[in-house]
């Protein structure tokens, strides 16, 4: 990669990280790993070739995602990055994002996006953990300013955070929705902002081994989307709750296939 030095990246050989490693990594701080959490995340992005994660954390996000052509997961953090398998082609970067991302050349790639998870603002935060790589307000305005700056060259964003006055006044001009998980500590409302119109359609294009698979899909999509908006409120709820805890059994105990 032009102006990388490929020196800083991590070897794909390393130990597997999963929701069965120890209790402290499996109670890091910030984890998307809780039932429908990462799904929500990855149902909101939109068509990449280039996927970059800029603060990988546990990279449950990044291990759940479709492939795509080019993937960077970067985190500061060594101990973070010798924990995740590279099974998809991703390479990880041992580094802060601001500095990653000003080496890259983005005009090489096309539809390009990014997801950042970065360290919660402190005042937001309920539990007293920490990371090993904190953010201070500053750093948190310097990477918002930052993304705001790729996304005016057509770089699309995802950022998740807990709800905050900084993020509102940095990202006012962004779409945004909000929705409860359960962390150990008890549920929290999470925010997601993005860059983009978002536009779910285009999973059932890259669904399927081939045409003909991806047309039982689509089918298959509409047969079940149209007896789910047919069911009364709290079946609705009850449906979704139990296909969660299938996909996030599936995703704690390892593939179904």
């Amino acid at each position: 990669m032009e102006g990388v030095d490929e020196n800083n990246y991590t070897a794909a050989n390393k130990n597997y990280f999963a929701l069965t490693m120890s209790d402290k990594k499996n109670r890091y701080l910030g984890s998307k790993n809780q039932a429908g959490t990462y799904q929500r995340i990855i149902s909101l992005m939109p068509p990449h070739s280039l996927y970059i994660e800029s603060h990988l954390g546990t990279g449950v996000v990044m291990k759940k995602k479709p492939a795509c052509k080019y993937s960077f997961g970067v985190d500061p953090n060594e101990e973070i990055l010798s924990a995740f398998k590279c099974d998809k082609g991703e390479v990880l970067v041992n580094s802060s994002f601001i500095d990653f991302i000003s080496q890259l050349n983005l005009d090489d790639y096309d539809d390009v996006l990014i997801y950042s998870d970065p360290p919660y603002l402190l005042e937001t935060r309920k539990s007293t953990a920490r990371y090993k790589y904190e953010y201070s307000e500053q750093d948190h305005i310097d990477l918002l300013r930052t993304l705001k700056g790729l996304s005016s060259r057509k770089v699309k964003n995802i950022i998740s955070c807990y709800p905050s006055k900084l993020y509102d006044e940095e990202l006012h001009n962004w779409n945004s929705i909000k929705y409860q998980t359960m962390t150990h500590g008890g549920p929290v409302t999470e925010q997601l902002y993005f860059d983009f119109e978002p536009d779910g359609l285009h999973w059932i294009k890259y669904a399927g081994k081939n045409r003909t698979d991806r047309q039982r899909i689509k089918r298959k999509v509409a047969s079940w989307k149209g007896k789910y908006e047919g069911l009364p409120d709290e079946e609705r709820v009850a449906i979704l709750a139990g296909l969660l805890e299938v996909d996030f059994n599936i995703f704690r105990n390892g593939s179904n296939k």
